[in-house]
């Protein structure tokens, strides 16, 4: 069990640093990484963002931890730019995750307010929205490629 989830890992990871690296999520609903305007994150390599939302790291160098926020109207989106993949792949690994006990998936929010207030609450939180969303109180994270 243990070597076919390490093997998944692997995969996954290969298959993230294989991809030419684009702006992330700019070519579908214009979704962009966020974070509270207080948050110490201000830019995020894509690699980073991979491991961040898939729970292989709860922290960046001079952050502390990381709360990782799904905002769930955008899910599927997020991650089929973010990795190329289907919803129904990203649910049958943290499906896989659950199961074992290793970590648990992203705190899950359904409105933008109730995104806010959660960003708000853990100032090292991120997230992603559309662009057309971002209010005073966030900031768009930049992502390096």
């Amino acid at each position: 069990m243990k070597s076919k989830i390490f093997a998944v890992h692997t995969f996954l990871i290969l298959l993230i640093a294989s991809a030419p690296m684009k702006t992330l999520l700019a070519e579908s609903n214009n979704l962009v990484l966020v974070v509270h305007k207080n948050s110490q994150i201000t830019e995020i390599t894509k690699q980073q963002a991979v491991h961040l939302f898939f729970g292989r790291v709860k922290s960046l160098p001079h952050t502390g931890i990381i709360e990782v926020i799904d905002f769930q109207p955008y899910r599927s989106e997020f991650y089929r730019d973010l990795v190329d993949r289907d919803i129904s792949e990203i649910n049958a690994y943290w499906a896989r995750l659950r199961f074992s006990g290793k970590t648990r998936p992203p705190r899950q929010v359904f409105s933008f307010q109730e995104l806010k207030n959660q960003l708000e609450l853990y100032n090292n939180a991120i997230s992603y929205s559309p662009a057309d969303l971002v209010a005073d109180e966030l900031r768009v994270v930049t992502l390096i490629e």
